[in-house]
């Protein structure tokens, strides 16, 4: 007769049976399933808060160098609602949406000595999408006068970083870009401006998208930004 222990032995020898490898491999591969999709949800949502940090600072960056530009500004020019063409455009044969751009004239003379046209710059910020660019962009380039409609006589700069750096490249997309005149008295000293307005609500929004093919948000939705510029000069 077999003792308890040698039954045991024996039993221990005969290795898994088929049903208990599958249960075992079912519950491993349930866990495995489980951890990869944690895994995959907690990279997903470092990746949303990576973006939404980026595009805050990004949009927060674009509103002070604006504000810092067009504050010193002797004169604007914003589009009217319903204009049949834009103030600025990029270049010969394209042309922008109403709102989409604004104008000024900055004196880059002495301090407190009359403006000299001669020595004043004429500058121009506006929306578009560029053939090489996946998205739009906000631009700025310098132009002639104040006059529209004005072509860019610079190579345009692009206000936006095109692409969020350590990111694997997702491009940054700009939207509802619009320059409203918030005043139309004329600012001294300049009085040939008439209608001139002495500041400008502008309004902008920022989205991170997947790809440059895949337009999905990122973020969910654009992230909006409004601010006011009034001249200082």
């Amino acid at each position: 007769m077999r003792t308890l222990a040698s039954a045991g032995l024996a039993r221990g020898s005969r290795g898994f049976t088929l049903p208990e490898l599958l249960v075992t491999a079912a519950i491993f591969s349930i866990i495995g399933l489980g951890l990869g999709t944690l895994y995959l949800s907690s990279t997903q949502v470092m990746a949303e808060g990576s973006a939404a940090v980026f595009v805050h600072r990004q949009g927060t960056q674009i509103q002070e160098e604006l504000a810092r530009h067009i504050q010193r500004a002797t004169a604007l020019e914003v589009d009217s609602p319903g204009a049949s063409q834009s103030l600025c455009h990029p270049s010969s044969g394209v042309n922008l949406a109403s709102g989409k751009s604004v104008v000024y004239q900055r004196s880059v003379g002495t301090v407190g000595s009359p403006i000299d046209p001669s020595t004043s710059e004429f500058w121009c910020v506006y929306e578009h999408k560029q053939a090489a660019d996946p998205y739009p962009q906000l631009w700025r380039c310098q132009v002639s006068g104040l006059t529209p409609p004005q072509i860019c006589s610079t190579a345009p700069e692009n206000l936006v970083a095109s692409a969020l750096r350590g990111s694997s490249g997702w491009p940054i997309a700009v939207s509802g870009t619009c320059f409203t005149p918030a005043g139309r008295n004329c600012p001294p000293p300049n009085p040939s401006c008439a209608g001139c307005p002495v500041s400008v609500d502008v309004t902008f929004a920022l989205d991170v998208k997947r790809t440059a093919s895949d337009s999905r948000s990122l973020l969910g939705r654009p992230r909006e930004f409004g601010f006011n510029i009034t001249i200082r000069n």
